[in-house]
């Protein structure tokens, strides 16, 4: 789920390029569709989407039918230069098995908010898409509710891995976090994660001038 920041980044890349309109619309296939994350697969083969709708239900609810769509858009020359600027392995072209940890990951979201590699209109609309993602609300559980987090969660069911990362956006300090658990039970990390995140922010806030 957390390769889905990438690909994102590649779409609105091609929208700045101008090689795709953001209410260009893309038909949904048979093999787009996947029952795994998310519930587009139910408007069945044929549906047509913008591709912010896309990109919202790929981001906000992890939706892997979305992410199919638009990553066919995409050529892996495309994608792997996302993780080429940021600095971290493309595990879309490495077949061996690569760790990405969670300091190598803050720097797609350290790409989006300095924009680095999209333009600033691309930047922000790519924050506006990843704030508050109404799925997996890890980090923003230990943050108070008035503080925006622009963020994307992950699961890798494999490794029993959990993650969240992305952007706090404290008053006066706005900080980079990332979190990611292993080989632990999937709901002591759904409690982990919020009680780390809120123990950063209380050490964010009060040492905030």
């Amino acid at each position: 789920s957390l390769l889905k920041v990438p690909i994102m980044i590649s779409i609105l890349k091609r929208g700045e390029r101008g090689k795709m309109s953001l209410t260009d619309k893309i038909e949904l296939t048979t093999k787009d569709l996947n029952s795994e994350w998310g519930t587009l697969y139910e408007k069945g083969a044929g549906t047509k989407m913008s591709v912010l709708d896309l990109l919202e239900e790929m981001i906000s609810f992890s939706d892997n039918t979305a992410k199919n769509a638009l990553i066919r858009q995409l050529s892996a020359t495309e994608i792997d230069s996302v993780f080429v600027h940021v600095g971290i392995p493309d595990p879309y072209l490495v077949k061996n098995e690569q760790i990405v940890s969670p300091r190598d990951y803050n720097r797609l979201f350290k790409s989006i908010y300095y924009s680095t590699y999209l333009f600033p209109k691309y930047s922000e609309l790519a924050l506006e898409i990843t704030t508050d993602g109404r799925e997996e609300r890890l980090i923003s559980q230990g943050v108070p509710v008035e503080v925006q987090v622009a963020h994307k969660f992950g699961i890798f069911e494999a490794s029993n891995t959990l993650a969240d990362c992305g952007i706090v956006y404290h008053q006066k300090n706005p900080y980079f976090l990332c979190i990611m658990t292993k080989d632990l039970d999937y709901s002591k990390s759904r409690e982990l994660i919020p009680k780390i995140s809120k123990d950063i922010y209380d050490f964010v806030d009060k040492n905030s001038n």
